[in-house]
């Protein structure tokens, strides 16, 4: 389909603040254009899904809209849901053709089987309300969509995409940008050229899917963030881990990386029963042990996390990996068991977590 549209996003509604933050409709056009990127970098809004790029060209990572889920039971039931806006090889699932900057991506793993689909898409549709965002990806079958307090979001897949049904989240634990939490006039950029948020660290999830005439059902946490970029993601950050998990009544949010400086950035994040304990950039230590040459469960065997929190306390948990879900080498996403508690207190709460990576070091430390 041809969109008649400029070479930049549409924006509908009236504004006063910058564009980016305060639209509440935005269409996003298929086409690679021509000219620079914008990116927006400081937080402007509490709508944290709100379009962070204009005008994605051929050499900019653009935006995704990330979802995951893993079991609460078993780190082998999990998914990966990405709604695409990028002209770079930054999904989950192989397109079938390169048309169409916009895609929508899933990956499921159930048990011993993984299943993967993508779609491209006409155009983007992005509609706020309040601090939710919605969004359509015209012609995939993919959508996602929230409660004005983002309290719920709600993911549906349909004809045409082969993967069919709905995942609901409901939200537990507070978002969070990088370095703080979710506040206006607050850093977005979690390295040079590469913008991340968490609207959703934790929230309790209900997948209900058809694969064929293969039913997939589970209750899992499940986690939402998006990451932007006016730059190529694989230079921004050639090295880097990421990982969540839910264990008890804490919630972990963990990336850190090596920026193309050479520079080590670090960002941690933990709740407890709905209340942040820290969001800090400094003091996160993580420590990686790696997996035999022959491994099935990727090159990372476990890594171990320490992350400052309120009071002068440390928070510390060890993720051991179970299961693969996306083997893109050097990139590699999946899942394990988490536990850890508070430093020199109860370390035994237990639970399940995901996690990617491409290229990490034997330690991160900042």
């Amino acid at each position: 389909m041809k969109l008649s549209l400029g070479s930049l996003l549409a924006f509908t509604s009236s504004l006063t603040l910058p564009v980016i933050s305060r639209s509440s409709s935005v269409i996003i056009p298929p086409t690679i254009q021509n000219g620079s990127t914008i990116s927006q970098y400081i937080s402007s809004s509490y709508r944290l899904d709100d379009s962070k790029v204009l005008n994605i060209n051929s050499t900019v990572f653009g935006e995704v809209w990330y979802f995951d889920v893993v079991s609460s039971k078993s780190p082998d039931h999990a998914l990966v849901v990405a709604f695409l806006a990028s002209a770079t090889d930054s999904g989950y699932a192989s397109s079938t053709a390169v048309s169409s900057i916009l895609s929508a991506q899933v990956a499921v793993r159930a048990g011993n089987n993984i299943y993967a689909e993508a779609n491209l898409a006409n155009y983007a549709e992005l509609q706020t309300l309040g601090i939710g965002t919605s969004g359509f990806w015209n012609g995939t079958g993919c959508s996602f969509s929230a409660s004005k307090d983002l309290s719920r979001m709600t993911i549906d897949l349909s004809d045409p995409f082969d993967i069919t049904g709905s995942i609901i989240l409901e939200s537990i634990a507070p978002p969070h940008l990088p370095c703080s939490p979710n506040e206006i006039g607050a850093n977005m950029e979690f390295a040079p050229g590469f913008g991340w948020v968490n609207a959703v660290p934790y929230a309790k999830t209900t997948v209900d899917l058809r694969i064929n005439d293969t039913t997939v059902q589970f209750v899992g946490n499940g986690y939402h963030d998006l990451a932007w970029g006016d730059t190529i993601f694989s230079e921004t950050l050639p090295n880097y881990l990421w990982a969540r998990g839910t264990l008890g009544p804490y919630s972990m949010v963990l990336l850190v990386g090596v920026d193309a400086s050479g520079v080590q950035r670090t960002s941690g994040y933990i709740s407890r029963d709905g209340k942040i304990l820290g969001t800090p950039c400094s003091g996160v230590n993580v420590a990686v042990e790696f997996a035999d040459k022959n491994s099935t469960t990727g090159p990372v065997k476990d890594f171990t996390v320490e992350i400052p929190i309120e009071n002068d306390l440390f928070f510390k948990a060890y993720i051991t990996a179970i299961a693969i879900l996306v083997d893109t080498d050097p990139r590699y996403h999946g899942m394990g068991f988490i536990s850890g508690g508070i430093k020199g207190g109860d370390l035994n709460y237990n639970g399940t977590a995901s996690f990617e990576y491409s290229q990490p070091l034997a330690s991160f430390q900042t």
